[in-house]
């Protein structure tokens, strides 16, 4: 099989929503992209779909009749045929914590909210369409490597019970830049490449398992080059028959897996980086975060997570457009890099929200000056090539152990200080305390209560009449909503019409209004 014939094939791209006008749109959008579109409008058909064939990416509304898609994402998860599939979920509510939570333990790696912006949208197609590439390319290695295995073309080296080479084949040769007869599998075979010396080779893992006549595979070695370079093989030993010829004690199968490894380190790194700045991603956040509570709560030592959110950056992006929001984005990341010691970790959690995780705290004036060098630094004019951009952002910062012990209660506690430090009047920064905790549990049983006010009939409208000073006639009159809770007695609307604006409450509330 001939690699170039593998990734050429045009992948497969699942659209899947129940309104046929957005998968009209869909395919629009998608046309010009190098692959095939297919459009699925429910849950049930993107599970069929994917059944029959291999996509390379599915964009997933959320909202659909018969699953949802977070019930298709979870499906598709539990299936060991689909669930390295990448999913973008298309909806509304992508500024909604809650949804994305849901959404990335569900396996979905991106959103993309609704209308779709045509730019973002084929920006990061496109970006998975090249990771599916790079898969296709090294799975057509893969089955490259084992055609030239049936033909005897990947090295091997016949040793002697010494491990002496007495046998190389003409890849053998090539691959070590010159005939390994003659030479010791010592002198070829490394184990640790900034250790001196040769290895022992009865002393090594290969020997060990070709002297009980089992056979032994490993892609952890390397081998050594007649000008001295090193690559990395796959190799499979075993001990030679004893039918054949009595010299050969041992028999190595080697390939350069050089390919193999740089496609997997790209993979790697594309499954923890953020690909736009490069910074760490949510998941690899998650995992550096755990760690330092784990070194601070060993060493006794305190750490801190800062959770940064840009001031006004939906306003950026609508006025200017994406692609200079990208750019302002990437320039932040810099600066964020420059504010910190490398031993801190910087990560790009999604959208504008950035946090920082500073370890080996003496003191907590430290966390101040690293506060207050991030707000300077972000205070200085941001040049994009002819525009110059002013962007501020806010900071809520977590202290361990004081703040919580645990990633999750950290996180949260940092992103409650961060809404505080906005609330304050953004371009500040705020640590968590419990009077910020006491608040925000008020506001979840607030928001809790107030979605079913409207099912429960809470809400009750008072009619306050308009009269002309002039005439004494009634002009008109105003209608005064009041809630009703059954705990906390009548609540004002400025008490709660901000929690309904900001939980997408305020339309059916608006409709109840008029309907009253």
């Amino acid at each position: 099989m001939v690699v170039s014939d593998a990734v050429s094939l045009r992948p497969r791209i699942l659209a899947v929503d129940d309104t046929e006008a957005n998968l009209i749109a869909l395919r629009r959008l998608l046309t010009k992209l190098p692959a095939e579109i297919h459009t699925a409008s429910s849950g049930r058909e993107t599970l069929a779909r994917v059944a029959e064939d291999e996509y390379a990416l599915i964009l997933l509304d959320v909202q659909m009749p018969d699953m949802d898609g977070y019930a298709v994402a979870e499906a598709l998860r539990a299936n060991k045929k689909t669930k390295d599939i990448p999913i973008i979920m298309l909806t509304a509510h992508v500024g909604d914590k809650k949804h994305a939570a849901r959404g990335y333990e569900a396996g979905v790696v991106d959103y993309l909210p609704k209308p779709l912006d045509e730019n973002m949208l084929r920006s990061k197609v496109q970006i998975f369409l090249e990771l599916y590439k790079n898969k296709m390319h090294l799975q057509a290695l893969s089955k490259q490597y084992e055609y030239i295995l049936n033909y005897a073309a990947e090295g091997i080296l016949g040793l002697d019970v010494d491990g002496a080479v007495v046998f190389a084949n003409p890849a053998a040769d090539k691959l070590l830049g010159k005939s390994a007869v003659g030479r010791s599998i010592s002198q070829i075979l490394v184990t640790n490449p900034t250790s001196a010396g040769r290895v022992d080779w009865k002393g090594t893992d290969v020997y060990f398992e070709c002297s009980k006549k089992r056979p032994f595979h490993s892609d952890r070695y390397l081998f050594r080059r007649m000008d001295g370079r090193y690559f990395p093989v796959g190799l499979t030993a075993s001990a030679a028959s004893d039918k054949g010829d009595s010299s050969i004690a041992v028999v190595i199968v080697f390939q350069d897996v050089t390919p193999r490894r740089r496609t997997q380190d790209q993979l790697s790194h594309m499954a923890r980086y953020d690909l736009l700045t490069g910074l760490a991603n949510r998941y690899l956040f998650q995992e550096n975060l755990t760690h330092a509570i784990a070194r601070a709560r060993r060493h006794g030592q305190s750490m801190a997570l800062m959770f940064i959110d840009m001031d006004h950056f939906k306003t950026i992006n609508d006025t200017l457009g994406h692609p200079v929001g990208d750019n302002l984005l990437r320039a932040v990341a810099q600066r964020l890099v420059q504010s910190v010691r490398t031993t801190d970790t910087v990560a790009r959690i999604g959208g504008d929200e950035f946090t920082v995780i500073l370890e080996d705290l003496p003191q907590i004036n430290d966390i101040y000056q690293v506060a207050e060098k991030i707000l300077g630094l972000m205070e200085q004019p941001f040049k994009l090539g002819l525009q110059e951009i002013f962007a501020t952002c806010s900071i809520g910062i977590a202290v361990f152990p004081g703040c919580g012990d645990s990633p999750e209660t950290l996180t949260k506690h940092a992103d409650t200080a961060m809404y505080r430090a906005k609330e304050q009047g953004r371009n500040k920064y705020c640590i968590f305390n419990a009077e910020m905790g006491e608040k925000i549990s008020t506001r979840i049983r607030l928001e809790r209560d107030l979605r079913l006010a409207l099912e429960q009939e809470e809400f009750e409208l008072y009619y306050q009449p308009r009269v002309s000073l002039k005439s004494g006639k009634i002009l008109g009159l105003e209608a005064l909503l009041r809630w009703n809770h059954p705990k906390l007695g009548q609540i004002l609307p400025a008490q709660f019409l901000i929690v309904a604006e900001e939980t997408g409450l305020m339309l059916a509330i608006d409709d109840w209004v008029v309907i009253s």
